[in-house]
């Protein structure tokens, strides 16, 4: 089955987010991070999946001081599954993939690769 990929870089006040899907597009956007904001997520993913069949959905949050949490919760209750990696490893491995720079929106298409 194929993967729809959603690397999701959070802050107190919003969340950027990058969807990956099969064929290797990306593009990103951002949302308010409360439940407008997750409303939006919602119809977006619906939207993507939508455009093509047979695919699973999965949410890569980074750890951020607990901002991700009621988001994780809100994907969570979508039947998303959702991982927090270590936000080191995902560091250590944008660097190895030559990202030098950051924003919001290379580091959410960073955790949807």
């Amino acid at each position: 089955m194929a993967t729809l990929s959603i690397g999701i870089d959070i802050a107190k006040a919003s969340f950027t987010v990058a969807v990956h899907g099969p064929a290797g597009e990306c593009d990103w956007r951002t949302f308010a991070n409360n439940q407008a904001g997750f409303e939006q997520l919602q119809a977006r993913v619906d939207q993507a999946l939508a455009e093509q069949t047979g695919v699973e959905v999965l949410v890569v949050l980074e750890p951020t001081g607990g901002y991700e949490l009621a988001l994780a919760g809100f994907a969570i209750g979508q039947g998303w599954p959702v991982s927090r990696p270590n936000a080191k490893r995902v560091h250590d491995w944008a660097k190895s993939q030559g990202q030098r720079a950051k924003s919001d929106g290379l580091d959410a298409r960073m955790l949807a690769r």
